[in-house]
């Protein structure tokens, strides 16, 4: 992965910022690739401690963010091997 790809996750975080998925879609995909596990457990953390209700529109969706973050943390030695 590129710069440009975090370029891309930057952009989608800029149109739609309360949108969880496109956080956990970059810690999922993006950070492994280029092995920061800190952006990793940051944005996955961010995401569970937000609360769903911020973003209305988004909620059970965000919910759904929620639930993918926590299993991702606990697959984090596994991902950054």
């Amino acid at each position: 992965m590129s710069k440009k790809s975090r370029d891309y996750f930057d952009k989608a975080l800029k149109i739609a910022p309360d949108f969880f998925a496109i956080k956990v879609l970059m810690a999922e995909l993006y950070a492994p690739k280029v092995k920061d596990r800190a952006l990793f457990e940051t944005e996955l953390r961010r995401i569970i401690d937000t609360p769903e209700d911020r973003a209305p529109d988004h909620q059970l969706l965000n919910q759904v963010a929620k639930a993918r973050a926590r299993l991702l943390l606990e697959r984090a030695d596994e991902l950054f091997l």
